[in-house]
Order: C-alpha cells, then sequence, then structure tokens
C-alpha cells in the first residue's frame, strides 16, 4: 500500500510548516515548497516553477483530480481553480 502525505509527518518529508493557496494570485517560495496537495476539490495549474524538476510543465492547464498531490520543490505556483496545502 502508498503512502500519501496526508499519512506522512511534515519532518519525514523534510517539511517544516506552510500554508494555503486560494485564487489566481503567483505565490513564490525562492527556498521552495517541498510539496503540494489538493484541499477538497480538483484543481488546474496555469504555471508552475520547479528548477530541478525537468517536464514540470505537463502540469500546466491539466485538471488535476483530487485527492493530488506532488512531492518536489516548488519555487512559483498560480492556480486556475481550486486551493492547495504547499509545504515548506
Amino acid at each position: 500500500m502508498g503512502s500519501s502525505l496526508q499519512s506522512l509527518t511534515l519532518s519525514s518529508v523534510g517539511a517544516n510548516g506552510g500554508a494555503v493557496l486560494t485564487g489566481t494570485g503567483i505565490y513564490t517560495n525562492s527556498n521552495g515548497w517541498t510539496a503540494f496537495r489538493t484541499i477538497d476539490a480538483d484543481i488546474v495549474i496555469s504555471g508552475i516553477s520547479a528548477p530541478n524538476i525537468s517536464g514540470v510543465s505537463y502540469y500546466i492547464g491539466k485538471t488535476l483530480t483530487a485527492p493530488f498531490e506532488f512531492l518536489g520543490k516548488v519555487t512559483s505556483l498560480q492556480l486556475y481553480t481550486g486551493a492547495v496545502q504547499v509545504f515548506n
């Protein structure tokens, strides 16, 4: 059986704190977020930057069905719809 971010402790994924992102603003974190997950509904991403992850632009414009989790350092995120919880 696989694990999910919800079943892990923050420290086990190297995270320390976080935030909830909603709306269509461009959210940035120069140190990068360790992971993000949907909160209660599907999301559509209209922009994402993850300098060490090739092909991350694949997610732009796609409907990501809840529960969706992304593990990888993201430095910028823009939502078209939905809300996510990000982990520092």
